[in-house]
Protein backbone atom coordinates (compact mmCIF):
# COMPACT_ATOMS: atom_id res chain seq x y z
CA UNK A 1 0.00 0.00 0.00
CA UNK A 2 2.47 2.48 0.34
CA UNK A 3 6.47 3.48 -0.84
CA UNK A 4 8.74 4.76 1.28
CA UNK A 5 7.45 6.02 4.70
CA UNK A 6 4.08 7.38 3.59
CA UNK A 7 3.87 7.82 0.08
CA UNK A 8 0.95 5.44 -1.07
CA UNK A 9 1.02 3.52 -4.15
CA UNK A 10 -0.64 4.23 -7.73
CA UNK A 11 -2.26 0.93 -7.35
CA UNK A 12 -2.27 -2.45 -4.84
CA UNK A 13 0.12 -4.88 -6.09
CA UNK A 14 -2.34 -7.74 -5.41
CA UNK A 15 -5.89 -6.71 -6.48
CA UNK A 16 -4.95 -3.61 -8.72
CA UNK A 17 -7.41 -1.22 -6.65
CA UNK A 18 -6.51 2.55 -7.68
CA UNK A 19 -5.16 4.22 -4.59
CA UNK A 20 -5.23 7.74 -6.78
CA UNK A 21 -9.32 7.45 -5.98
CA UNK A 22 -8.63 8.43 -2.49
CA UNK A 23 -7.68 11.77 -1.17
CA UNK A 24 -5.19 11.18 1.71
CA UNK A 25 -2.83 13.47 0.73
CA UNK A 26 -2.94 16.55 4.02
CA UNK A 27 -5.88 15.29 6.20
CA UNK A 28 -3.90 12.61 8.20
CA UNK A 29 -0.97 14.68 8.73
CA UNK A 30 -3.03 17.90 9.86
CA UNK A 31 -5.25 15.49 12.54
CA UNK A 32 -2.20 14.21 13.66
CA UNK A 33 0.09 17.60 13.96
CA UNK A 34 -3.18 19.19 16.22
CA UNK A 35 -3.90 16.28 18.14
CA UNK A 36 -0.27 15.39 18.70
CA UNK A 37 0.82 18.97 19.19
CA UNK A 38 -1.75 19.48 21.52
CA UNK A 39 -1.09 16.95 23.97
CA UNK A 40 2.47 17.15 23.94
CA UNK A 41 2.19 21.61 24.12
CA UNK A 42 0.21 20.43 27.08
CA UNK A 43 1.79 17.81 29.06
CA UNK A 44 4.97 20.17 28.50
CA UNK A 45 3.44 23.09 30.10
CA UNK A 46 2.19 20.85 32.66
CA UNK A 47 5.29 19.26 33.72
CA UNK A 48 6.75 22.83 33.34
CA UNK A 49 4.42 24.14 36.04
CA UNK A 50 5.00 21.37 38.39
CA UNK A 51 8.77 20.93 37.76
CA UNK A 52 9.90 24.30 37.00
CA UNK A 53 12.10 23.51 34.45
CA UNK A 54 14.63 25.80 32.62
CA UNK A 55 14.31 26.78 29.32
CA UNK A 56 16.52 23.92 27.41
CA UNK A 57 13.89 21.08 28.81
CA UNK A 58 11.50 21.94 26.39
CA UNK A 59 13.68 20.32 23.26
CA UNK A 60 13.66 17.17 24.95
CA UNK A 61 10.05 15.85 24.17
CA UNK A 62 10.64 17.16 20.53
CA UNK A 63 11.93 13.40 19.03
CA UNK A 64 9.40 11.74 20.95
CA UNK A 65 6.39 14.30 19.07
CA UNK A 66 8.32 13.49 15.91
CA UNK A 67 8.55 9.80 16.07
CA UNK A 68 4.98 9.92 17.28
CA UNK A 69 3.93 12.00 13.89
CA UNK A 70 5.97 9.36 11.31
CA UNK A 71 4.86 6.14 13.56
CA UNK A 72 1.19 7.14 13.19
CA UNK A 73 0.78 8.94 10.34
CA UNK A 74 1.09 5.43 7.62
CA UNK A 75 -1.43 3.81 10.21
CA UNK A 76 -3.71 7.14 10.35
CA UNK A 77 -3.15 7.11 5.68
CA UNK A 78 -4.48 3.41 5.70
CA UNK A 79 -7.64 3.84 8.17
CA UNK A 80 -8.87 6.75 5.69
CA UNK A 81 -8.09 4.90 2.70
CA UNK A 82 -10.30 1.66 3.63
CA UNK A 83 -12.82 4.07 5.13
CA UNK A 84 -13.03 5.79 2.11
CA UNK A 85 -13.63 2.76 0.29
CA UNK A 86 -15.90 1.44 2.45
CA UNK A 87 -18.24 4.56 1.89
CA UNK A 88 -17.39 4.68 -1.83
CA UNK A 89 -15.85 8.59 -1.52
CA UNK A 90 -14.38 9.16 -4.48
CA UNK A 91 -12.67 12.23 -5.57
CA UNK A 92 -13.33 13.61 -8.80
CA UNK A 93 -10.92 14.87 -11.02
Amino acid sequence: MFIGLVAVRPACNTCGLGFRLFDTRVGPAALLVAAIGIVAGGASWLVNGMAGLSSWAWVLPWPLTIAALVLLLRPLKATLIAREYRARVRVSR
